[in-house]
């Protein structure tokens, strides 16, 4: 990739969507990122659900994406969430994390979703 020589790079990003599917193997939680600096790179995500008294219940991630994400452009991560978690009915909120491939927290989102 081309990096302007002496500029600054800007690496930042913003989840622009979120939803929680019921999918055959367990819940998805599937979330749509942006990077919206001027510069590439790879980056993770980390799903962490817990119940209505904040009691973590699951969490699931994604590995490290294999490619950059170019600016201006949209990722989609998809965390499948654990089919064993068994959760019983009820409200339940997922925090949704992507995480730039240096450890940095891009940015975070809550979701409430019902089982």
């Amino acid at each position: 990739m081309l990096t302007i020589k002496g500029s600054e790079l800007i690496e930042t990003g913003e989840i622009t969507d979120t939803n929680v599917l019921d999918d055959d193997g367990g819940l998805l939680f599937d979330l749509m990122f942006e990077n919206t600096g001027n510069h590439h790179y790879k980056a993770s995500s980390v799903a962490v659900i817990k119940d209505v008294n904040g009691e973590v219940v699951a969490e699931a991630s994604t590995p490290l994406e294999v490619s950059s994400i170019l600016p201006e452009n949209v990722r989609q991560f998809k965390i499948q969430l654990d089919p064993e978690a068994n959760l019983a009915p009820g409200t339940y909120t997922v925090e949704a994390t992507v995480i730039h491939e240096d450890g940095t927290v891009l940015d975070t989102e809550e979701a409430t979703f019902e089982v």
